[in-house]
């Protein structure tokens, strides 16, 4: 386990990174981005396009807006954060459009065709039913968002199982040196690509002490215990797509399932939630094959607990962040002790009373048998015993708006996890374990381009030493 020194330590360093890449200038660079595009034309009733007319995206859970001119009546608005959004459209000389609740999702191009009558500008036409809209994108994709994750239940809080809605993904067989991951369309899981917020996240751990999963950056980044809160805790996660095929160049590191993650930001009003998931052995029968032999129950124990809050930053008097500064601190903990009864082959009492010197040493190393003699000199022996696991995620995600043509955000996530294995030898259990820290990656929005910074440091290589 890691010093409290240590931990603070981390911390501060991925605090102090954050507000220095917050002061950098932004430069274009091109690169895969966790946001949507809107784009579309202003006509009249007769089909012209209106050339200097004003369009205006608001966000209805931040306030944050953003303004284009037409240019022969086209408009793009670029990096724009998924979300809902209220579009206004206006000309001297006309009425003003107003298209509420424009829904855009992650990795989304949307075209819009906003129509203008002529009268006053005082006048608005308003649409609030479902409106038209251009599906541009051209990979096939499937988008998972809150309602799935809020509404539907998930073993183990981690969101696998919601991978397995999009057509062609398949989970892959857990090993002892994997904990399983998906395959899309037939391809390899070893070729699928997962980014959070924009920022590559194919780096985990695998639960063994035997091996290390995904060190070169080939499969995705689960904890020791396989699960997917060490790229973002469910409660924290906004949406995620997963693109099977078709997808822009951007996406070409591999060629299976490009998974992007999108995570919550503040909004204007303060808002949060707790959480506590639990299961324990006394609300279990005990195991048929331990029932049989007199064996107590094993300690079976999974605490699943945590929770979000997240809002405006708000100084008292000396800032107000409302539709400019957003905050949202995510933190989920696991305490878990996984049952398991082994029923294995052990020195028979014969052959230990045979055995001499160190060969008797070693013999009499292992459990005395409980079970008939088998032959070759062994015997059964069963016993019961519990796996111990635990992780963190603690996350906090910073956004600004600098100005109209510049939004910039930070996140800084530190997960770590460990693993016990107690399967092979039961009086020895080996514990593994992960650490995985990621500095906060900024994204700049500009009209020009994107900017993504990234830096993150390898998980540690599991090792593994005795105790429980």
């Amino acid at each position: 386990m890691p010093s409290a020194g240590s931990m603070r330590t981390k911390w501060w360093v991925g605090l102090v990174v954050f507000a220095g890449v917050l002061i950098v200038s932004a430069h274009p660079l091109s690169g895969q981005t966790a946001t949507a595009t809107l784009n579309g034309v202003v006509v009249d009733s007769s089909g012209a396009a209106i050339p200097d007319a004003r369009v205006t995206t608001v966000n209805r859970s931040t306030g944050i807006s953003r303004t284009m001119t037409t240019t022969d009546g086209a408009f793009t608005v670029s990096s724009v954060p998924p979300g809902r959004y209220d579009v206004t459209a206006e000309r001297d000389g006309f009425q003003k459009a107003e298209l509420l609740d424009v829904v855009l999702e992650v990795g989304d191009r949307v075209s819009l065709r906003i129509t203008l009558q002529l009268g006053s500008v005082a006048d608005a036409v308003t649409v609030t039913a479902e409106t038209p809209r251009i599906r541009t994108t051209p990979g096939v994709a499937t988008v998972i968002d809150r309602a799935f994750v809020e509404n539907l239940p998930m073993n183990g809080r981690t969101f696998q199982s919601l991978i397995q809605l999009t057509p062609g993904a398949v989970p892959t067989t857990a090993t002892t040196t994997q904990q399983g991951q998906f395959s899309v369309n037939g391809s390899r899981e070893s070729t699928n690509a997962l980014n959070v917020d924009g920022v590559a996240a194919n780096l985990g751990v695998s639960g063994s002490g035997a091996n290390f999963n995904g060190a070169s950056g080939q499969f995705g980044g689960f904890n020791a215990v396989g699960a997917t809160s060490s790229l973002v805790s469910l409660e924290a996660m906004q949406e995620f797509t997963v693109q099977t095929s078709g997808f822009a160049p951007e996406y070409g590191r591999t060629p299976g399932g490009q998974v992007s993650i999108v995570t919550r930001s503040g909004t204007n009003a303060y808002s949060g939630s707790l959480f506590d998931y639990f299961r324990h052995d006394a609300l279990n029968a005990n195991d048929f094959f331990a029932n049989a032999r007199g064996i107590p129950k094993p300690q079976l124990r999974n605490h699943q607990f945590g929770g979000v809050f997240g809002g405006p930053v708000l100084l008292g008097n000396a800032y107000d962040g409302r539709n400019k500064s957003f905050f949202f601190f995510s933190y989920e903990g696991l305490r878990q002790r996984i049952p398991t009864v082994a029923i294995v082959d052990v020195p028979s009492l014969a052959s230990r009373t045979a055995a001499t010197g160190a060969i008797a040493e070693i013999l009499n190393a292992y459990p005395k048998p409980t079970g008939p003699d088998l032959p070759s000199g062994v015997a059964q022996f069963a016993g019961g015993y519990s796996t111990p696991a635990r992780a963190d995620t603690t996350s906090l995600r910073l956004d600004h708006r600098a100005s109209d043509r510049l939004t910039v955000f930070g996140r800084y996530n530190y997960a770590p996890s460990e693993n016990g294995d107690t399967g092979r030898v039961l009086e020895q259990p080996e514990r593994a374990r992960s650490e995985d820290a990621e500095v906060p990656h900024p994204h700049a929005r500009c009209d020009i381009g994107d900017l993504d910074a990234e830096s993150e440091r390898a998980p540690r290589q599991p090792q593994s030493e005795p105790g429980t």
